[in-house]
């Protein structure tokens, strides 16, 4: 009869910790660029209905063609105006590549501050979604890794749709300096 002799094995029950979840900041913000065709303007606020109810999203940006077409959910003050914010950094890869990006939990990421102009500063996770080579789509939510890859799935589908249908109704603005 052989013994085995186990020593320095240990049962450990691992619990995983909650991701961190807070209400976002900022005025309460429902904007749709008023310039914008009314098919367009529908299919926008069809948009923050479907995010807010098929995902965790509780702050929306829409920016295409060099304006912001829709603002909604909690925002810093004055981002009810067709003016967009700087959009260089992630947003401008993000359209010159066409692959969106995803960050699960944006403390950790140095370049969150780009966002902070539009979004709220206390946001835990963003989707930067393209829209073609000429828009992009921010959505934000109070949760850390709230995003699951279905959304970001779905969301990718909705964002084509929406390019599809911004791009036939909104045209360009003249340049300005």
């Amino acid at each position: 009869m052989s013994h085995i002799l186990m020593q320095g094995l240990n049962w450990i029950a691992l619990t995983p910790r909650e991701p961190v979840t807070v209400t976002l900041t900022g005025e309460r913000v429902m904007f749709i660029n008023p310039e914008v065709a009314p098919e367009a303007a529908q299919e926008l606020r069809w948009l923050w209905s479907a995010l807010g109810t098929a995902t965790r999203t509780q702050a929306c940006a829409v920016f295409y063609r060099r304006q912001r077409m829709m603002q909604a959910g909690p925002a810093p003050a004055g981002c009810a105006t067709p003016v967009p914010p700087d959009l260089s950094g992630i947003c401008a890869q993000v359209m010159a590549s066409g692959t969106a990006n995803y960050f699960a939990n944006v403390s950790l990421y140095p370049g969150r501050f780009e966002f902070f102009t539009f979004m709220p500063a206390n946001s835990q996770a963003l989707i930067v979604q393209p829209l073609g080579t000429e828009g992009v789509l921010v959505a934000a939510c109070g949760t850390q890794r709230g995003f699951t890859t279905a959304d970001q799935r779905w969301l990718a589908l909705v964002a084509q749709k929406l390019d599809s249908t911004l791009d036939a109704c909104v045209s360009s603005p003249p340049w300005r300096e």
